[in-house]
């Protein structure tokens, strides 16, 4: 599911990128216009951008190596031609986004596609063109941001704690914006546990049967993350009722938030961690749902990068007390010493089908981290 590979291996970059330069080639051909090399168009930018799919596919990357990425709501960016694990689960939608070295490249590779029409040649992709007047609204002026807090512990949403490095990355990004004149209250988050269990019945709703089938193809060993979702026996096949009675739950879910949203309408988006770590070391990945809720409201969301872990400063709490098994093993992952240095990322979340807002507040934070 995570497909991320070197920005600049241009050979990687061609065989990852063949189907979206396939779309380009149809946008332009169809519309008759002057040929555009894709790779004159992304590769050769000072900045460059990197497409991917499926879920945190787009986020993890960009939090984990200290770039920038935007997950939008199914349907603003066209996905007809993509390859992508999962093919027809269409619950919790996979989507296509940019990673770049800054935000306004995110805001110049969706405006570009958009320009291209793509809702003519893509029947999942909804007429909205890009609109520039939200745009500078979000990057202007002062807001009012929301940061997942429970407990009065800002960043945590009552699962898993964050490590030290995340929980510092959180403040730094609160103090920022309000050195910059801008209001943060606390956003307590609605039902994150269940939205996360009911994500995940969605991803395993065939009994893992997709990812084993890919795996056999590939010949790939299955890590250790995957077989923990998606081995044999981990979870049987659910029936057609059953896969209904979830989609219910998922509406009603959305419906619940956007209410709550409504109610606290002074919000213009919240901030949260976008994993409850720095760049994981291999095999310890185990909790995905700072990320997974989003997908599962189809949320639009703005990985920021602030800073790196430090090892003199983000200390362990020894004395801590896990309110669960799965928070006391995120727990004792951290090492100061082998985190030291890893990338510290938070998310920036709106409204749905508001990405040209998202970015634009996204970059007030980016400027707010760099004046302070």
């Amino acid at each position: 599911m995570e497909q991320f590979t070197n920005l600049r291996s241009l050979t990687l970059i061609e065989i990852e990128f063949k189907s979206l330069e396939a779309i380009f080639s149809r946008l332009h051909k169809l519309k008759q216009l002057r040929a555009l090399s894709f790779n004159d168009y992304i590769i050769k930018m000072k900045h460059p951008l990197y497409s991917l799919v499926n879920s945190s596919s787009i986020r993890t990357p960009a939090a984990f190596n200290g770039l920038w990425g935007i997950r939008p709501s199914h349907g603003r960016m066209p996905f007809a031609g993509v390859r992508s694990s999962m093919d027809g689960q269409e619950t919790v939608h996979s989507v296509c986004g940019p990673i770049a070295h800054r935000a306004e490249d995110l805001a110049y590779f969706m405006k570009a596609i958009l320009e291209q029409e793509p809702w003519d040649y893509d029947p999942k992709v909804i007429e909205i063109p890009w609109r520039e007047e939200k745009y500078n609204e979000g990057k202007t002026g002062k807001k009012i941001f929301g940061v997942t807090t429970v407990n009065g512990v800002l960043g945590f949403d009552g699962v898993v704690m964050p490590h030290p490095p995340i929980l510092r990355g959180i403040q730094m990004v609160v103090n920022a914006l309000q050195r910059a004149g801008h209001t943060v209250v606390e956003w307590r988050p609605y039902k994150h546990k269940y939205a996360v269990d009911l994500v995940r019945s969605i991803y395993r709703a065939d009994g893992g049967e997709d990812i084993r089938n890919a795996l056999t193809l590939s010949g790939e060993p299955v890590i250790s993350e995957v077989a923990n979702d998606y081995g044999p026996g981990v979870k049987e096949k659910i029936d057609l009722n059953a896969m209904w009675n979830i989609q219910i739950k998922k509406y009603k879910y959305q419906q619940e938030y956007l209410a709550i949203w409504m109610e606290r309408n002074e919000i213009n988006a919240w901030i949260q961690p976008e994993a409850p770590h720095a760049a994981i070391r291999h095999d310890q990945y185990k909790y995905n749902g700072y990320a997974s809720v989003i997908n599962l409201l189809d949320y639009p969301a703005v990985v920021v990068p602030v800073t790196f872990a430090q090892k003199e400063i983000d200390i362990k709490d020894l004395n801590y007390k896990a309110i669960s098994d799965l928070d006391m093993q995120v727990h004792n992952e951290y090492q100061a010493d082998v985190y030291h240095g890893a990338p510290v990322a938070v998310q920036i979340i709106g409204r749905r089908l508001q990405e040209e807002y998202v970015i634009g507040l996204a970059e007030q934070v980016g400027r707010a981290l760099a004046s302070s």
